[in-house]
């Protein structure tokens, strides 16, 4: 029972890092990508985050898994996010895609949020109901890795 109670409260107490970082290396620069994605905790009504690094640009995209996030005043294309941070709260229009359930935010809005997690501040994106405070606990360590992809590649042969 001791045992027991002991890994439960060791397992219940780590923390797992909510920044992740891939790559996919391929022959090429242009086709090679690079991803750091934040998760949400809450599927239902949480927003993940994803920073898409291709070639020698970055992309943010919000995705939401339940309903689809509400157009802008009837646009199809638009979706109103809002990002807010300690000293203030700020509007962006982003891009939606088709099916609603992926956003693409302006670079105003990436760089802002990249330059607030840099400087150790929580941000919170929210949009239509759905929210995510994203922590800025090792994110500039794992946005340099997106930025600085590992140069090595590693060949896969296959069989056919």
């Amino acid at each position: 029972m001791g045992a027991c109670l002991t890994a439960a409260l060791l397992t219940g107490c780590s923390r797992s890092d909510s920044w992740k970082v891939s790559h996919i290396q391929s022959g090429s620069k242009q086709f090679s990508s690079s991803r750091l994605s934040y998760r949400s905790p809450d599927p239902v009504n949480g927003v993940d985050v994803q920073f898409l690094s291709l070639d020698e640009s970055c992309h943010l995209y919000l995705h939401v898994h339940s309903h689809p996030i509400k157009p802008y005043m009837g646009d199809p294309k638009k979706a109103l996010v809002q990002v807010k941070t300690e000293d203030k709260t700020t509007s962006y229009f982003a891009i939606r895609h088709q099916g609603g359930q992926r956003l693409l935010l302006p670079d105003e809005a990436k760089d802002y949020i990249v330059e607030k997690l840099k400087s150790g501040q929580f941000v919170t994106i929210s949009t239509s109901g759905y929210s995510s405070t994203l922590t800025p606990e090792s994110f500039d360590k794992k946005y340099f890795l997106l930025e600085k992809p590992p140069r090595f590649r590693i060949p896969v042969h296959s069989p056919l």
